[in-house]
This record gives C-alpha cells, sequence and structure tokens, in this order.
C-alpha cells in the first residue's frame, strides 16, 4: 500500500512538472512571437527569381484556403497563440518554397509538420495550389520513423541560410542551426561537378531554372573557397551574432565540416568565441555528436538542436 501512494505520489509530480514546463514552454513561445516581426517577401536575401517564386506562391495560397487552415489547425490545437501561428505558417511557406525548388528537403519541425499535415487535409485545394505555384504536386513522404538526420540537417541548413534570412523565431521553430556537419559528399559534389549533373541531381526538373542557376554558382562558390581555405592556414572567425549573419555561420560549417568531420562539435566552438579541446593524440574514430541524438529533436524549445527528421519531408 505505501509502495502504491508513493507511486501515485511520483506520478502527480511528474504530472505537474510537466504541465509547468508545457505552460512556461507556450508563454516563451507567445512572448517571442510578440516581439519578433515577419519579415515581407518570406523575408529572401535579394533575388529577382526568387521574388517571381514567392509571388507565384502568395497568389497560390487564396485567402479563404489560409482562413480554412488556419481555422482547422487552431481548433486542432487550441492553446497556439495566433501570434504564434502566424510564424509557424510562415515558416511553412519558406519550407513549401524551398520543395519547389530542392528534391527531397527533410522537415525538421513537428509544429510545421503539423501545420503542413493540416495544410494537405483539404486535398483538392492542396493540389490546386501545388499545380499553380510549382507545376506538380509537393507530396508528403513519411518515414516509418523519427530518425537522426545530421548530413541532412546541414544541407537543410545551408538551403535555408541560402534563401531566407534569419529570425529569432527560426531557431524556435526549427531548432538550432549549424549542429551538424555537412556531408563531404555533399561538398565534393559542388566543387566538382558540372552545373548540369548538380541541378539533375539536387533540384527539380520543373524549378525555376534562373533560380537554380543562381543557387549553384553560389554554393559551388562556398564550397570552392572553404575546400581551399581547408588548405592554408585558416581559422573561422567568433561570429558574434550567428542570426544576423548566418551566412558567415554557413561558410564556418561548411570549413569545419570538410577539414573536422570527425571533430565538428568541438571545433565550431570558435565561432561561438569557445576554445576547441586540444586532443594530444589523434582523432581517429569518428566522435558522436550531440547534434545526432534523437532525444534533442524537439522544435518546442528555442534552445533545441534538432538535427532529426520529424519522420516527413518533401518528397520529389
Amino acid at each position: 500500500m505505501i509502495e502504491f501512494i508513493r507511486s501515485a505520489i511520483v506520478i502527480v509530480i511528474a504530472a505537474s512538472v510537466y504541465a509547468v514546463y508545457q505552460y512556461i514552454t507556450r508563454k516563451k513561445a507567445r512572448d517571442l512571437a510578440s516581439k519578433v516581426p515577419i519579415p515581407d517577401h518570406l523575408g529572401i536575401h535579394y533575388s529577382s527569381p526568387l521574388k517571381h517564386s514567392v509571388k507565384a506562391l502568395k497568389m497560390a495560397l487564396t485567402e479563404d484556403y489560409q482562413s480554412n487552415i488556419k481555422t482547422r489547425y487552431l481548433a486542432e490545437h487550441p492553446k497556439t497563440d495566433e501570434a504564434v501561428y502566424n510564424h509557424y505558417f510562415f515558416e511553412m511557406q519558406r519550407f513549401l518554397l524551398l520543395c519547389s525548388v530542392v528534391k527531397n528537403v527533410p522537415m525538421f519541425s513537428e509544429k510545421t509538420d503539423e501545420l503542413w499535415h493540416e495544410m494537405i487535409m483539404f486535398t483538392k485545394d492542396y493540389e490546386t495550389f501545388c499545380h499553380q505555384f510549382c507545376g506538380q504536386l509537393i507530396h508528403h513522404t513519411p518515414n516509418s520513423k523519427k530518425k537522426a538526420d545530421p548530413s541532412g540537417r546541414a544541407w537543410f541548413d545551408l538551403l535555408y541560410t541560402e534563401l531566407f534570412k534569419h529570425t529569432e523565431y527560426s531557431n524556435y521553430v526549427w531548432g538550432r542551426f549549424f549542429q551538424s556537419p555537412l556531408s563531404k559528399e555533399t561538398i565534393n559534389d559542388f566543387h566538382n561537378l558540372s552545373h548540369s549533373e548538380l541541378s539533375k541531381k539536387y533540384f527539380r526538373k520543373n524549378a525555376n531554372k534562373e533560380l537554380v542557376y543562381a543557387m549553384i554558382e553560389s554554393l559551388k562558390r562556398k564550397m570552392m573557397v572553404n575546400v581551399n581555405r581547408t588548405r592554408q592556414k585558416y581559422t573561422p572567425k567568433h561570429i558574434k551574432d550567428p542570426i544576423r549573419h548566418a551566412d558567415k555561420m554557413a561558410e564556418a560549417m561548411i570549413f569545419t565540416s570538410y577539414k573536422y568531420p570527425y571533430d565538428y562539435d568541438n571545433q565550431m566552438k570558435v565561432v561561438y568565441g569557445l576554445q576547441p579541446v586540444v586532443y594530444s593524440f589523434p582523432t581517429t574514430k569518428k566522435k558522436k555528436s550531440n547534434s545526432s541524438d534523437c532525444s534533442s529533436c524537439s522544435s518546442c524549445s528555442s534552445y533545441s538542436d534538432s538535427s532529426c527528421s520529424s519522420g516527413c519531408g518533401g518528397g520529389d
């Protein structure tokens, strides 16, 4: 009997702690959402072809469709503040824009994925939206289970940074950026392959050709510069504002991924103003990365290091 009472007390305390945690999390989300403005034109970097894509997305996403999605989502998630919802919807549009250009974009935000699910529930509207926006259906491709995908997360971070300006809420929705190393295969591809080979391997067939060419040019330049830096006496500088200077963070990620693929977490400390650990022996065995741990896969915390796919993604 005593053991039963003790167990019951533990359960009640755990439930209370969880309830308090949930309340604090929602309050943080509301406070941050109310402070962070939503950028115009999806916060894209200046680019004529990308502006055309944003315009096409906005025209395809009718007011009635937006209203239906919002009503359904808030009914399913009554504790979600409207300002928070607006940021989720903003980030989902960014994700769909990525999916219209790049093949197989993995999803790393549970909240954005939930909103995408609600959007797809209006099947006819969703199909019409996709065809008006990008000429083909953006498939929702679920995986059998959540899994760590550090290389996929690094690729997502690079693409996201290539097209969009980061906001404080970007980290809240997607988890912290640049916590995982980019695969050497991807770096070598953009360093060595031709435009046509890269376009065929990484980009959708019917994507805006001008935009794809501009992205390939930019990514090839970044890869070439940072691969060359690994052969020189070069160390990334401390970046005081990673959100404002996300482009520099992306370059540091490429450099560190290529030069220190097995010591990425440690060596990236430099850009955060910290001192990497100096080993007294060669690092020959791959170091387990904290950012690959699925236990950190949560979009509900602005401090989460999400390198775990939500189990879904934008299929080709």
